[in-house]
């Protein structure tokens, strides 16, 4: 009898078997994607370099075998890793992560932002009501208490959600505390649109189109005409903070600014580990106040009444309001209706939403975003933060 499937390419979801994944990416416990499932292809989108033949099966089952064995390997080190006790050692870790000089610059880049951001997020939960506070403590226990269970054990994969919410009701809020913010881009380097996450067209609930060019959101897919980043970090610099701004500019960091004046800083990011996931998410419950509208709402119906209530709420200071003409929202209503069934949006773009362009603001590292090391560093650092020096904030 032959096993049972475990597994699914990242490119076309064929199931797979242990002896016919090939797993992508360093494979330690923070390469696993949000529902836990290892980055894994079949043998028919195994790039081959050059002129270079694909492996026959017996040799592509030798290939994903040694790749499995020599992931065991790595585990150790990764869990290692993985053992964050203080920002010192979140900072070593990172250094080691580009040792060489020529990539010294990014490094730069990279510690400003977890630096900066970290610090940005503890400041949201210090100056937040006693009520929120006390909520978002409990997001950082229950965060501490999953990732302890994923060093633990690398396959370990909580389920992805927040208190009240489900996951895919609470990724139509944007802002996980205030001033700090999360968006989905769209990740075909000819459009780049980055709209407001209510903005974006619905199937299902679960799978998301481009309000700007209509195309489908796909999360794990590589190469070809998307970049690597999945989401962007945008945090609000307040006039205060002239100082940060300038060495946003002194390390390349991406500087952005609205037609008002307000400066924002821009942080591409890959899409974090599930457990860093769980923690955002509560935050956004919290800071939108989402649980009191949800009582008795059942959890499927969950993500219209999130969406309903945030549509009406004040769009994000970078983000300008933008209107279809009626001639697009028939193109988009035709071209719709012309796609298979299963990619059929039932919920098409209103006539008004609120977004800004990549391109617009010049944004770099869409192609060498945040890792998810790094991003967990951005909230390791907080709560590292809240615990040392939260009068100091």
């Amino acid at each position: 009898m032959s096993a049972a499937p475990k597994y699914a390419c990242d490119v076309c979801a064929k199931p797979l078997v242990k002896s016919t994944a090939y797993i992508r990416g360093h494979g330690g416990p923070l390469s696993l994607d949000w529902q836990g499932h290892r980055p894994v292809i079949c043998l028919g989108h195994f790039e081959v370099d050059g002129d270079g033949e694909k492996p026959s099966e017996k040799d592509w089952r030798r290939m994903c075998k040694a790749r499995w064995l020599e992931l065991e390997g790595h585990i150790e080190e990764s869990n290692k890793r993985a053992r964050v006790k203080d920002f010192a050692d979140i900072e070593k870790s990172i250094l080691k992560d580009y040792p060489d000089l020529s990539r010294a610059e990014h490094r730069k880049q990279i510690l400003f932002c977890i630096q900066e951001v970290g610090r940005r997020v503890a400041v949201g939960v210090i100056s937040a009501s006693p009520e929120k506070r006390r909520m978002y403590e409990q997001a950082f226990k229950e965060f501490d208490e999953e990732w302890q269970k994923r060093v633990a054990d690398p396959e370990f994969a909580p389920p992805a959600r927040a208190f009240k919410l489900s996951d895919h009701a609470v990724q139509w809020a944007h802002e996980i505390v205030e001033g700090v913010s999360e968006f989905f881009i769209c990740r075909h380097r000819d459009c780049g649109l980055v709209a407001r996450n209510t903005d974006w067209m619905i199937k299902d609930a679960e799978h998301y189109g481009c309000v700007g060019c209509l195309r489908q959101y796909q999360p794990w897919k590589q190469g070809g005409n998307l970049v690597k980043a999945n989401k962007i970090l945008v945090v609000d610099l307040e006039d205060s903070e002239a100082g940060d701004a300038q060495q946003a500019v002194d390390v390349g960091a991406n500087l952005a600014e609205s037609a008002g004046g307000q400066r924002f800083l821009l942080h591409p990011f890959e899409w974090p580990d599930t457990t860093v996931t769980n923690l955002i998410n509560k935050m956004k419950e919290v800071t939108a106040s989402l649980d009191a509208v949800l009582d008795d709402v059942p959890e499927k119906e969950q993500w219209k009444h999130v969406c309903h209530e945030l549509q009406a709420k004040a769009a994000p200071g970078l983000m300008t309001h933008k209107t279809l003409p009626h001639q697009k929202i028939k193109e988009i209503w035709e071209k719709n209706a012309q796609m298979n069934s299963p990619w059929r949006f039932d919920h098409i773009a209103d006539s008004e939403y609120y977004a800004f362009s990549l391109q617009d603001h010049a944004v770099q590292n869409l192609d060498n975003p945040l890792s998810q090391h790094e991003v967990l560093s951005i909230f390791a650092r907080s709560k590292w933060l809240l615990h040392q020096f939260p009068s100091r904030l």
